[in-house]
Order: C-alpha cells, then structure tokens, then sequence
C-alpha cells in the first residue's frame, strides 16, 4: 500500500509506501525532505523498521557536560525518495488539450460567420448601404440585385402569393419610379400561375391593383405598369394603413419599399404573425431609425430587410435593359 501525501515546499503530490508513514522523504521534483503523516490507525502494520547499527559507522560522541547523547544524524541518502504521482501531470495534459480544442472550435465557428458575412469590404457586390435583418452580408453584382437569377426582389427570395406595398409620400418624389421599377422587374420573375398584388398607399389610404389576386409575367407587369402610372405621390401617405391592408389579403409575403418607419411596428408584427405572413423589406436611402423598426419586423416574422442608398438603385437602374 501506498500513502499520497503534497510537498511542502513545490505543493506537488508524491507517494510514498505506507511503511514509512511518521518518518521522512525526500521529494523526487525539488528534492526537499518531507514530514509524512501517520496513518490514521496510528502505526501502520508495515511501521518503518530499525534500522541496525552499521559497525563500521563510527559512534558520535556523548555531548560534553550533559548525561545524554544526540539522536542519529541520518544522512542525505538515508531518506527514501518518494514516487512522484503522475495523475497531475496527466490531468493538466487533459484540461490543457480540452482549451485549446474549444480554443480550434472558437476560431472555426467565428471564420465560418466571417466569411459567409463576405468580411468588412469584401469583394463580390457588397454595397457600403446594405442592411439585413441578421447584418451586413454579401450581395450579388450590381446587376443582379433585382433579376430572377435566384432571386425575386433584391436579392431576397420571396414566396407566392405576394403583394407589393410601395410608399407614395413626398419622400418618394425621387424613388417612387425606380420602386416601381423594382416591383415590376420582380413580377416579372413570377410565373402565371404565381399570384400577385399591388398597393400604393396614398395619403387618403391605400389603392389596390385589383380585388382579386393577378397572376405574374409579363401580362402581369402590363397590369402594374397601368396601375401604377395612375397613382400620384401624396404628402403624408399612412405606410401602415397599407401594410394592415396588405395582411388582411392573407399572402404568403409582402414586399414594402419606402424610405420611411412604419408606426406601430408591434401591432404590425402582431398582425402579421397570426396570419403566417412574412414581410420583406427593400429600403431606399433609409434612415437609421427606420432601418432598425423594419429590421425588427423582418425578423420577427420571418422576413428580411435590405437597405440600398438611392445612388445604388439609380445606377442599377441605369445599367438594366429598358422595361417596355
């Protein structure tokens, strides 16, 4: 059997055989000599032995003026040398190999997100005026943003049936043509048998494109392209009347274009999340403050929010084949 027992000078664990319980050892890290305790049972059975009187060691001579004699002297190599206990050793391995895994797996998970956010001024079509609902992430080339190359409106892939909710105030009185631009080259991504519907909120409340839902391609664009020459920027459309006009048609989505917050976002979200609907945002020369409100609806019901500067659009629109 064996006792452990800590250095009292390096504080490192050793061991030592029950035997030697009450005497002494010397460490076999720093090589200090070290008191072991007894056994809790007093002597152990194996108690440390006598041992015998060497006859060729000479005897110390009795101390001079007094009737006894000093004990033994034992000398360095008469101390036996305890065994060190590697299990510290092998735990420290352990917790060190266990950090620098979480360490490796910390470093792959931030690269991983790093890179599929394309970085800080990636290459590859990431605009400097580009928000989404989850952050900044890399966009597709400038002509590509509004086409059906994967996408259904800016570079964000929206489900059928849709509607289409496009702010008339004077706000728009530079952006409300290229909104109108942008929700017809997204009709145009849609198949007829893939629903449609438009608003334009006005400043008396919300013009509908028809009663009933429309179906996309061309003949649709046709539609909306009449629908929307008729409509006039107005100078304080309400952009949630729309929205709650867009919801009660119970679509799958709803894409908005504005450069504006909508009032009441928490009704909004309310509204939208009971009838399953996923609103889209594609925001133009927006504002922070309506940057962050329409983030918030996104996400919270399951949409996305795209913000571009009205350069961007403007120049995109310049490099796109004419729409009839």
């Amino acid at each position: 059997m064996s006792i452990k027992i800590r250095c009292q000078r390096c504080r490192k664990k050793i061991s030592i055989d029950e035997g030697f319980a009450g005497g002494m050892c010397r460490c076999p890290y720093c090589k200090a000599i070290t008191k072991a305790p007894r056994s809790r049972g007093g002597l152990s059975r194996g108690a440390r032995p006598e041992r015998p009187e060497r006859p060729d060691r000479p005897q110390t001579p009795r101390a001079a003026g007094t009737g006894e004699q000093p004990g033994p002297v034992e000398s360095a190599g008469a101390v036996p040398l305890a065994r060190p206990v590697r299990v510290q050793g092998i735990v420290a391995l352990v917790l060190t190999g266990f950090l620098v895994l979480l360490m490796a797996l910390g470093a792959i998970l931030y690269l991983n997100r790093f890179y599929k956010s394309g970085g800080p001024g990636s290459a590859g079509g990431v605009s400097k005026g580009i928000s989404t609902g989850g952050g900044p992430e890399t966009m597709p080339d400038r002509v590509e943003k509004f086409t059906n190359k994967g996408f259904r409106i800016a570079g964000m892939s929206i489900k059928p049936p849709v509607v289409y909710v496009i702010d008339s105030s004077s706000g728009m009185h530079l952006l409300f043509d290229p909104a109108v631009a942008v929700v017809r080259l997204s009709i145009r991504t849609l198949s007829e048998r893939e629903n449609f519907n438009a608003i334009v909120v006005r400043e008396e409340g919300f013009k509908t494109l028809a009663a009933g839902w429309v179906g996309g391609g061309s003949a649709g664009d046709d539609k909306m392209k009449d629908f929307s020459g008729s409509s006039l920027q107005a100078g304080a459309a309400d952009l949630r009347t729309g929205l709650v006009g867009a919801i009660a048609m119970k679509p799958a989505s709803i894409a908005v274009l504005s450069t504006r917050a909508v009032s009441d976002p928490e009704g909004i979200i309310r509204q939208a999340r009971q009838g399953g609907v996923a609103i889209f945002f594609v925001l133009l020369g927006a504002e922070t403050e309506a940057d962050e409100v329409m983030k918030k609806i996104a996400v919270q019901t399951g949409g996305r929010c795209r913000r571009f500067s009205e350069s961007d659009v403007l120049d995109w629109l310049a490099n796109e084949p004419s729409l009839p």
